[in-house]
């Protein structure tokens, strides 16, 4: 409504539970594998993939920022995940040898 972002409870708690599992240790394979296995769809319908997990945990607008043609900026949308997690899990990726979001704050 209006290019305003609002916050989809039910997927929103898969986003939580998604970056809490990475935090936590386990890999992107491991989270697609338990999200597939507990037939939670994605939100087109379809099966987890690594690529999507990665998508998702690299995504800044779970923490309140929106990008646009590589800039990214503070939106005034709710966010999902705090920056501080958000943060947290871009030095995962990074030491894990993956490529984190381009962001720096």
């Amino acid at each position: 409504k209006g290019g305003e972002l609002k916050i989809n409870d039910d997927e929103a708690k898969i986003v939580k539970n998604i970056y809490s599992w990475y935090i936590s240790g386990k890999g992107l394979g491991e989270i697609a594998k338990m999200l597939n296995s507990a037939k939670v769809p994605t939100k087109k319908g379809g099966f987890w993939a690594k690529k999507t997990i990665s998508s998702i945990l690299k995504n800044p607008v779970y923490c309140g920022y929106f990008r646009w043609e590589n800039k990214i900026t503070k939106s005034r949308h709710q966010s999902i995940i705090e920056e501080e997690t958000f943060k947290k899990v871009q030095k995962i990726i990074e030491q894990r040898g993956g490529k984190s979001s381009i962001f720096d704050f």
